[in-house]
């Protein structure tokens, strides 16, 4: 974070000194690794105090799920800097705006190609996105229910999950489509019973819970005014 170095530019300022990365010229880059994959939404990039020689001309934002293979999501290969004056911030969008919505990646690298001087400078990279969320939804349609009452569990997955399966029921991908499933339970269960739908992606695993309560009191199951 010291001598001007790369990881400056994720220290969340924008000045001279330490708030920014100037180094030696084109080709250089920095990578990050996030906890999670992400699809990234949105970027700024920020010019730094010198001068516009040392702005980036041919600069790339790529994504990578193993930190090797590297796949770019925006180029800018004009030949020119982006930047109209120092310190300033630009904002690049996604989904069709000036990328085309990416897949999703853990890891994340600005590549730079080419720049005017014999010092490369950038003020500041901000990563902006959705986690991937493997399990967008797990329910019951009715979560009080009588003993052995008939009931729905259903649920959503992140599209390309290899396998998802709910303790006590079993394998639940072949009841599955597109990302959206639901699963018969018929007879119910005799007393209050938590079910755990675990799926795996190829990105990441996750596991999600829902109850079902049983009960020997009336249940309401609509109350409506007219």
């Amino acid at each position: 974070w010291v001598a001007e170095g790369a990881y400056n530019i994720f220290d969340n300022k924008l000045g001279a000194g330490d708030d920014k990365w100037c180094c030696d010229p084109a080709p250089q880059s920095i990578a990050v690794q996030f906890d999670r994959p992400y699809v990234l939404t949105h970027f700024t990039l920020s010019s730094a105090n010198d001068v516009p020689e040392r702005d980036p001309t041919e600069w790339y934002i790529e994504g990578s799920n193993n930190g090797t293979a590297w796949t770019p999501i925006y180029s800018w290969t004009n030949g020119i800097s982006p930047f109209s004056q120092r310190l300033e911030v630009l904002e690049f969008t996604g989904n069709g705006g000036d990328f085309a919505a990416p897949p999703s990646y853990s890891w994340f690298r600005y590549r730079v190609q080419a720049n005017g001087d014999a010092l490369l400078q950038i003020g500041e990279l901000e990563l902006f996105g959705t986690p991937v969320q493997v399990i967008k939804s797990f329910t019951a349609d009715k979560p009080l229910i009588f003993t052995g009452e008939p009931f729905t569990l259903s649920w959503e997955l992140e599209t390309g999950t290899t396998a998802a399966s709910i303790a006590g029921i079993g394998n639940v991908l072949p009841f599955t489509t597109n990302g959206i499933g639901s699963v018969a339970v018929n007879p119910g269960p005799a007393a209050t019973t938590t079910y755990t739908l675990s799926a795996t992606h190829p990105l990441s695993s996750a596991t999600q819970n829902t109850t079902v309560t049983v009960t020997n009191q009336p249940i309401i199951r609509s109350f409506t005014a007219t």
